[in-house]
């Protein structure tokens, strides 16, 4: 899955993350009791990236795994460069904006509480790594 999400980042945005080290943090999200049927979640924590994505916490493998790392990869996505503000009040209804202080405990959640992934660099010409 994580592969094929840097795959499509780098094919998306002309770069080239799956040719280096990746560091990623999963957090688990406890379900929200004021939203009805809300099973929780899972905070991706992508660090090269400057990234936070709410991935739903599938588990899936093969084909699926691919085609969700891919899916995930188009997802929107927290980017801590563009998407962050001071304060609360100053989300003002934006359905992607999130405050500091958010950012700041979710990074420190994810570094105390989280699994953290370390994805190796793809082998040029190869596919895998």
């Amino acid at each position: 899955m994580l592969r094929a999400y840097l795959s499509t980042k780098d094919e998306v945005h002309n770069s080239r993350y799956a040719r280096q080290i990746n560091r990623f943090c999963f957090l688990k999200q406890a379900p929200r009791a004021s939203v009805y049927g809300d099973t929780g979640g899972i905070l991706m924590i992508w660090h090269n990236g400057g990234e936070i994505l709410d991935s739903g916490g599938r588990a899936v493998r093969g084909e699926a795994a691919a085609s969700l790392g891919r899916a995930e990869a188009l997802a929107k996505s927290v980017h801590l460069a563009t998407d962050v503000v001071e304060s609360e009040a100053q989300i003002a209804g934006s359905t992607f904006l999130v405050d500091r202080a958010w950012v700041h405990r979710t990074l420190s959640t994810c570094q105390k509480a989280g699994r953290t992934v370390v994805v190796a660099p793809l082998r040029k010409g190869t596919g895998t790594h």
